[in-house]
């Protein structure tokens, strides 16, 4: 993971060389349904971070965002943030050749930064994920199963008890390590 952020971190600073006024980028991973989100420390960006970490409503948004469905490695998409408006005017061809991005692009559709409340969620979805998977493993330890095995009882078993699958799986690690 420590490699991933490095590269993420670099692929940042790329951006900013080419958007200067650059405040914000997130990175969503569909299949993780996972948000991670790089915000510029005093911008406009920022202050609404704080906002919303207040449970306020936010006064403004941002200048212009930028949209990109990045096409190499698992599918993610990179939501860009900049201060000004136009800020991303003549230079989409060169962002998404920089980020290995298609280039049906969309400007200008997430001026509130939404995507930054969705990354306020990644640490408790990292948190839930880690747990299912240590439940899943203990089960299958237990059950002798394989493990796409025992998270498909684990799922079932909390579908039918009506309990969520975070729940059912802290108690099974509650109960099996001491």
């Amino acid at each position: 993971m420590g490699s991933d952020v490095a590269g993420l971190t670099e692929l940042v600073r790329e951006i900013q060389r080419l958007v200067p006024d650059l405040v914000g980028v997130s990175l969503t991973l569909p299949e993780e349904n996972l948000t991670v989100t790089f915000v510029e420390n005093g911008s406009a960006a920022a202050r609404m971070d704080a906002l919303q970490l207040l449970r306020e409503e936010p006064g403004t948004g941002v200048g212009s965002s930028l949209s990109l469905a990045v096409l190499d490695g698992p599918g993610a998409a990179l939501d860009l943030y900049a201060d000004s408006r136009g800020a991303f005017d003549g230079r989409v061809a060169a962002l998404t050749a920089l980020c290995g991005a298609s280039t049906a692009t969309v400007a200008d559709s997430d001026l509130e930064f939404g995507t930054r409340l969705r990354a306020a969620l990644a640490p408790i979805q990292v948190a839930d994920s880690d747990d299912i998977d240590l439940a899943v493993g203990l089960l299958g330890d237990e059950l002798g199963l394989a493990g796409r095995d025992a998270e498909a009882v684990l799922h079932d078993t909390a579908r039918r008890s009506g309990v969520s699958v975070v729940h059912l799986a802290r108690y099974i690690i509650e109960r099996v390590l001491p």
